[in-house]
């Protein structure tokens, strides 16, 4: 009978933290979309592309400040009752999107990213609180995997749908909505209550302020998050951003071409992650994957960048394995979870999602402010390389940061056969 009990209940950890895993496919999948329905906002609310801009972009005002204080309500309060509260913030946005009036799009964007911000740190929150953290690494990555999945959802087969299935875009982003809702209900069904989490703190002199202490005064915490603002930025900032305009440039080919090209990134963090993650599993070294992250994604982007003579397949190629080592991203996170400790489980994940969108942002205005330096805004090969040398300095400074990141969990001495699900742990 206990043993049924315990089965049942690893079965309700497993599904909550599934639900919340998905939730985080589909807020990457709402924050990609609006790309490929730019004609159809303009046609609508009446727009020129800095008002579409505008309008997309302010996913991004509220999606980095709430990260850290998603992760300070999970830490502060009981998850059943804040992880679907941010999820359903998320949903009512999705809906208002999808409105005819402008004001209410906006607000619903704004919402979106609000409500995101929850997603990648509820996730990390309950793989911290129910798994052994030799597998930290492993899940994490995987967890990102879904995220880039998601986000390609948001664009080709999201297009495809809407074509073929002659589905308007704002009956498609009611039915997204309506997801969204079904998602946060079903988190709130499946996720164990912490309703005792307050007097624990309390009990134990844990406060907002402590919490935040201890993530802000760890110098793990920053050595952490600069290294993986790094890692992402060669994505965020030259795929996402440059890479198009500047690989048409370089090889001479159609914009759809180019596109298909940089597509390899993500499609490559789907795959690195994962494979990144396990590594660090296997070797039972976290610093091992990164510091080969590091090298590999200098090495790639390298010859993405300058490397301007080869062909479109071998530059397909090159796109896919930079986007692998950059899977190597998400392992300091787990990093600094273990470092941070058990009471600073939400707020680790969100102090580094705003420092990351916050180095990102930079160095994109760094990188931006480069380029503009030219005259008639006619940018050359070379005017774009000597604005990706950006990249490369920030890659080589988080090699150097990297070396003083302290593995704590590195050697799974500590309770080697701890099990890999762990329904009992107290928060």
């Amino acid at each position: 009978m206990e043993n049924n009990a315990l089965a049942m209940k690893k079965t309700i950890v497993f599904t909550g933290i599934l639900i919340t895993v998905i939730f985080y496919g589909f807020e990457y999948l709402i924050r990609t979309n609006p790309s490929i329905i730019i004609p159809e906002l303009k046609s609508t609310y009446h727009l020129n592309s800095f008002g579409i801009g505008s309008l997309v972009g302010m996913y991004y005002y509220t999606y980095a400040p709430f990260a850290l204080i998603a992760g300070l309500l999970l830490d502060e309060f009981d998850a059943r009752k804040v992880i679907p509260i941010g999820f359903l913030i998320c949903a009512i946005g999705t809906l208002m999107f999808g409105i005819t009036q402008y004001e209410v799009a906006l607000l619903g964007r704004l919402l979106q990213g609000m409500g995101s911000a929850f997603a990648f740190v509820s996730c990390v929150y309950l793989l911290t609180k129910y798994l052994s953290p030799r597998l930290l690494p492993l899940m994490i990555g995987i967890v990102q995997s879904i995220g880039m999945l998601g986000g390609a959802l948001g664009q080709g087969p999201s297009a495809y749908i809407l074509q073929t299935a002659h589905i308007h875009w704002q009956s498609y982003w009611f039915i997204l909505g309506i997801i969204g809702v079904t998602l946060a209900v079903l988190a709130y069904i499946f996720i164990i209550s912490e309703s005792d989490k307050s007097q624990q703190n309390k009990e134990n002199n844990v406060s907002v302020r402590s919490i935040l202490a201890t993530v802000f005064k760890n110098p793990q915490s920053w050595l952490c998050s600069l290294t993986s603002a790094a890692l992402f930025a060669p994505t965020t900032i030259f795929a996402m951003i440059f890479a198009i305009p500047y690989i048409q440039l370089t090889h001479g080919i159609s914009r759809t071409i180019a596109a298909s090209v940089v597509s390899m990134v993500p499609i490559g963090w789907i795959i690195g992650c994962v494979i990144m993650g396990w590594i660090a599993v296997l070797f039972k070294n976290r610093k091992i994957p990164v510091f080969l992250g590091i090298v590999g994604v200098l090495v790639f982007l390298l010859l993405v960048i300058y490397n301007t003579d080869t062909s479109v397949l071998t530059l397909s190629a090159y796109c896919l394995i930079l986007g692998i080592f950059s899977g190597t991203a998400m392992i300091p996170y787990s990093i600094a979870q273990d470092s941070n400790g058990e009471h600073a489980r939400g707020t680790t994940p969100g102090f580094m999602n705003v420092v990351v969108f916050g180095i990102t942002a930079v160095l994109a205005q760094i990188t931006g402010a480069i380029m503009n330096t030219k005259q008639h805004h006619i940018l050359s090969i070379v005017n774009y390389q000597h604005a990706f040398i950006v990249l490369f300095i920030g890659l080589i400074i988080a090699l150097i940061l990297f070396i003083r990141v302290k593995d704590i969990e590195r050697i799974a001495a500590k309770k080697n056969a701890e099990p890999a699900l762990n329904t009992s742990t107290s928060p």
